[in-house]
């Protein structure tokens, strides 16, 4: 048995975590003295970022350094050993509880196994989660060794065949008990997961939801906006498919008690998916939603998200001023960075330089200079900002001005000859003035630079009548909606209504100026599209409530 009684142990023989120069020069030299280009290597950084994995894994995922090489600087630059040329996994005892599936992700096996040392080889010593993985489960000495990530593989795949297992993995019935808490992740959990993101992918949902019940757990997939069930899983699968998620996302499989978050990508039928995981404890167990983002989905134009002609030629025009803030607002899931993405598309030249901040890179935008959020390395919006704006650019894409920090850099950003755009959490465009305030902006800053605000809404889109035509009844009655359009309110900040931003005058203040203008309002525009048959008064209520005026209920169909 393992003696668990020893202190923690930090590897004796890591790598220091900001290592990347040295091993870049010795990379350098070790392929002939062919540097890598500047280009070639600011877009490793980036991917490493985005993607969450370190420099060395992109650097030979592209091809850019050969895997000799690779394991040489390593060698040189972190002071570690190059493993033998037939080092192999070595069978590991059940109650070690390293998962089998932990270590292929990380291109790792354990070559030696003693009371007081674990012999690692690996291809990546700084792959993320490594390290910390390791050492929630062996408190002793780590020694690392590192391999060409061929050699690495081939063992695994070696060791698979010829011992008929994964690294760690015991045999029979007696090794799938001893880790029936989630250290083994069996074949039927694999396919159930790869499964399961298919049909939602299919389905063309935007979250998966798994509950834990007393008794398996409850699947659910969020399609245009609303939850429907899918099968549930099995009491006897629940607590595999839990760890496989968990792996997969580069969680603690042994964390049960703590909210974690993670990401990881599943290929499904020819198009890949970056899947955002988030993992909370409950009462019956850990609940997980998985949000499924395509990698390089489709921007949409202004033309395809619901805007009418009037609402298009307002945010053209906001979009033609040289600087000054343009806010999309609404709830969770109501569509505005779709709107942003959009409306950079419409402004996208060579003339202007544009960057965004993200969390995470939901569209990937030819000419734009994207950066991903990473709050675990301190990336967060407000240090990105801060440095982007030392970057000379003409239009900055904020995600989400989630702070009085990142608040305050915006606006202060909108009144220096920048245009900015971003996303805020307000329930109502007239919301959103005030919102700023709350952030901590000076009123006089926000009336300066606040243009216009776009408080939206997605409604679940009816079938044409000629697509139903061709439709079974019960596929009417069942699938009546495909795909989602926005409602739109569209408020421009002129010198009024900065007066009552100055006031810090009330919402329904704000609401009743905009009226008079004759800005129209959400459900309005909302009827509109009941009116042109793109959706139901039922669905309209159904995201917005009842219409204060109650016209809405006068309708039909």
């Amino acid at each position: 048995m393992i003696d668990r009684t020893a202190p923690h142990f930090a590897l004796p023989n890591a790598p220091e975590p900001d290592s990347n120069a040295g091993l870049l020069a010795a990379l350098s030299v070790a392929a002939n003295g062919a540097p890598i280009s500047s280009a070639d290597l600011e877009a490793v950084r980036q991917a490493a970022i985005s993607e969450g994995r370190s420099l060395l894994s992109v650097l030979l995922d592209r091809g850019l350094v050969a895997e000799e090489a690779a394991a040489r600087a390593l060698a040189l630059t972190q002071k570690l050993s190059l493993a033998g040329p037939n080092a192999e996994p070595v069978r590991l005892p059940p109650d070690l509880r390293i998962n089998p599936a932990f270590l292929e992700a990380h291109e790792a096996f354990v070559s030696a196994l003693t009371a007081e040392t674990l012999t690692l080889v690996c291809a990546d010593p700084q792959a993320e989660g490594l390290r910390a993985g390791l050492n929630l489960i062996w408190p002793h000495a780590i020694l690392i060794e590192v391999a060409p990530r061929g050699q690495v593989r081939e063992a695994l795949r070696t060791f698979g065949r010829t011992q008929g297992g994964s690294t760690g993995a015991g045999s029979g019935d007696a090794s799938r008990a001893d880790n029936a808490e989630g250290a083994r992740v069996d074949a039927p959990a694999v396919r159930y997961v790869n499964d399961l993101v298919g049909q939602a992918a299919r389905l063309g949902a935007s979250d998966i939801h798994i509950q834990p019940l007393r008794r398996g757990a409850r699947v659910r997939a969020r399609v245009d906006g609303v939850l429907q069930d899918l099968a549930p899983i099995e009491e006897s699968l629940a607590v595999a498919v839990l760890a496989r998620i968990k792996v997969m996302a580069g969680l603690d499989i042994a964390e049960r008690r703590l909210p974690q978050d993670g990401r990881f990508s599943l290929r499904v039928e020819g198009e890949t998916y970056d899947v955002r995981t988030a993992c909370v404890p409950s009462a019956d167990g850990e609940s997980i939603t998985l949000r499924l983002l395509r990698d390089s989905p489709r921007a949409v134009s202004l033309d395809e998200i619901g805007l009418n002609a009037s609402q298009t030629a307002i945010l053209t025009r906001a979009l033609a001023q040289p600087q000054g803030l343009i806010l999309a607002t609404g709830p969770t899931g109501s569509g505005k960075t779709t709107t942003l993405a959009a409306a950079v598309g419409r402004i996208n030249d060579p003339s202007r330089k544009i960057v965004s901040i993200e969390d995470p890179v939901e569209y990937r935008i030819d000419g734009v200079t994207q950066i991903p959020v990473r709050a675990n390395i301190g990336l967060s919006f407000a240090a990105a900002l801060r440095s982007v704006l030392r970057s000379d650019p003409d239009i900055i894409v904020v995600g989400e001005l989630r702070d009085a920090e990142t608040a305050q850099i915006a606006c202060n950003a909108a009144l220096t000859g920048h245009l900015v755009l971003a996303t805020l959490h307000t329930v109502s465009a007239a919301g959103a003035a005030l919102r700023l305030l709350d952030l901590g902006v000076e009123p006089g800053v926000a009336r300066s630079v606040l243009r216009l605000v776009i408080d939206q809404r997605l409604l679940r889109r009816l079938v044409p009548e000629a697509e139903q035509a061709d439709m079974a009844p019960a596929e009417i009655e069942a699938e009546s909606f495909r795909g989602r359009i926005g409602a739109f309110e569209l408020l421009e900040f002129d010198d009024t209504l900065g007066d009552l931003i100055s006031r810090r005058a009330p919402v329904s203040e704000i609401e009743q100026a905009a009226r008079r203008k004759g800005v129209p309002s959400l459900y309005a525009d909302a009827r509109a599209k009941i009116a042109a048959g793109l959706t139901t008064k039922a669905e309209v209520v159904r995201v917005l409530g009842p219409d204060d005026d109650a016209e809405i209920h006068a309708r039909d169909d």
